[in-house]
């Protein structure tokens, strides 16, 4: 059998916006916050070791909104979200996308290896998400997302095929 998924359109759009809302936070709004505690906690007390212990707390909140969420929280999604899919001769393979200086994922599994179900992860709304698991490893698994590719029906002879396998 063989079976070929690739993002359509709406899977570009919306790694684009991940992408997107992630450098922004990085590059805009973390810098622009930090700069604004510091400013005006040395006009209010100046430059001294006060400033340093009162500037502690946003300063953290800032690198914990700005930096730590969209690098951690979401690469653990974008870097295993599937971008493209193949299956032949009972071998998968998958690449899923890259979210800034990580490298995107390419895995080659024997398709009996491989378990799918059906999840709700918050991350993607309430689109139909397809986990795909290597049973035999720690390997944390990949996200088929139905909406970013265009053939339904593909995607359902996939699911199929992976769980009887």
């Amino acid at each position: 059998m063989n079976i070929e998924l690739t993002v359509n359109q709406t899977g570009d759009l919306f790694f684009e916006k991940w992408q997107k809302d992630t450098s922004i936070s990085i590059f805009v709004l973390g810098p622009a916050f930090l700069i604004f505690f510091s400013v005006c906690t040395m006009m209010m007390v100046g430059v001294t070791w006060n400033c340093v212990y009162i500037l502690t707390p946003p300063i953290l909140i800032t690198i914990g909104a700005f930096y730590y969420s969209p690098l951690v929280l979401r690469k653990k999604y974008i870097n295993n979200t599937v971008q493209s899919l193949s299956i032949d001769d009972d071998i998968l393979n998958l690449k899923t996308f890259k979210l800034f200086g990580n490298k995107p994922i390419i895995v080659s599994l024997d398709i009996r290896t491989v378990k799918a179900e059906e999840i709700n992860e918050r991350f993607f709304g309430d689109k139909k998400i397809v986990l795909l698991k290597h049973t035999s490893s720690e390997m944390q698994g990949f996200y088929l997302v139905d909406e970013l590719f265009d053939s339904p029906k593909r995607f359902a002879e996939l699911f199929e095929s992976l769980n009887k396998g």
